[in-house]
């Protein structure tokens, strides 16, 4: 009787082992990769990420994605006719959708309503405030489309931070360009620490119907975030950026030197790739020198067509 008990339990035993190889041979498996490392170091201008592959893909499963990706290094030191192409290409012509013809593609831009965030802090004096302040203002005039409340018009909002965030006005305060120019203008400067994950964390609350913001469907959401340095109070502003990502493309312009963390933080607040949404300018002299190179442009606000 003990013997064919063991057998019997050494039958279950196989059986059981027999089953679960089946199972694990026929599950179907995605490819599983790691995060992105950090951005190597520059050669001509670009730098280059990697990933490594942790598993394969089995029984029909996703295939493994690019493992390797370059980009254009933002921080990379340009003329200010340069960064004025840059900044134009990437954030004042806009985005949209684009239709096809027999003959011809049209990139037409869409909507906006663009949240702005200001840094106001202690690091930036009235002087330098005032600079980017003006240079702010002149250069959402040149943004492709007007401000205004009606269709086919882009909107805007703007809060400042320092120690807290303070909005200034929201998405319907004002019907036209003049006011928003005005408004930005007459910004106060808190001058006091950089607490930037609590202004992106408050970021959130602007875009709701109730701040005149319109239905997802019927206009790009985006922010542009304006500051001289990382954060350094406040909820992690990392963190709070990824949130805003997710439903949201946002702008940086970094102006100044920045420490190595420091371009880490404006990186990973930046959406993807960094070299269109990430705008390094080396002071507040050049960015009021960028814009006015800006002003000088010919309106390229009309859809881009290629034959």
């Amino acid at each position: 009787m003990a013997r064919l008990l063991l057998s019997l339990a050494a039958f279950l035993v196989t059986a059981e082992l027999s089953s679960a190889a089946s199972f694990w041979d026929n599950l179907k498996l995605d490819c599983g990769v790691s995060v992105w490392s950090d951005w190597g170091p520059s050669v001509d201008g670009y730098r280059t990420r990697t990933r490594q592959i942790y598993r394969q893909p089995q029984n029909g499963g996703a295939l493994c994605p690019n493992i390797s990706e370059t980009d254009k290094d933002p921080w990379i030191k340009q003329t200010t006719t340069e960064k004025a192409a840059t900044i134009e290409t990437n954030f004042l012509l806009g985005s949209g959708g684009s239709s096809s013809g027999r003959k011809r593609r049209e990139t037409t831009v869409r909507d906006r309503d663009i949240l702005f965030i200001v840094d106001s802090s202690g690091s930036i004096d009235t002087h330098e405030y005032n600079t980017a302040k003006t240079g702010l203002a002149n250069l959402i005039g040149k943004i492709c489309g007007k401000i205004g409340l009606g269709p086919q018009s882009n909107r805007a909002a703007l809060i400042i931070f320092s120690n807290k965030p303070q909005e200034i006005f929201d998405f319907d305060d004002h019907d036209n360009l003049a006011d928003v120019q005005a408004a930005i203008r007459n910004i106060p400067h808190i001058s006091s620490s950089t607490c930037t994950g609590d202004a992106l964390e408050y970021a959130k609350t602007m875009f709701t119907l109730s701040k005149g913001v319109r239905r997802d469907r019927d206009s790009v959401k985006e922010v542009v975030v304006l500051t001289d340095g990382g954060s350094n109070c406040g909820a992690d502003a990392v963190t709070k950026a990824a949130e805003l990502q997710e439903s949201k493309r946002v702008f940086v312009f970094a102006i100044g030197d920045f420490s190595p963390a420091g371009r880490i933080e404006m990186e990973a607040m930046a959406s993807h790739p960094p070299s269109k949404h990430l705008f390094h300018v080396g002071s507040f002299l050049q960015f009021q020198n960028i814009v006015v190179t800006v002003l000088r442009y010919p309106n390229n606000c009309a859809p881009i067509v290629i034959n």
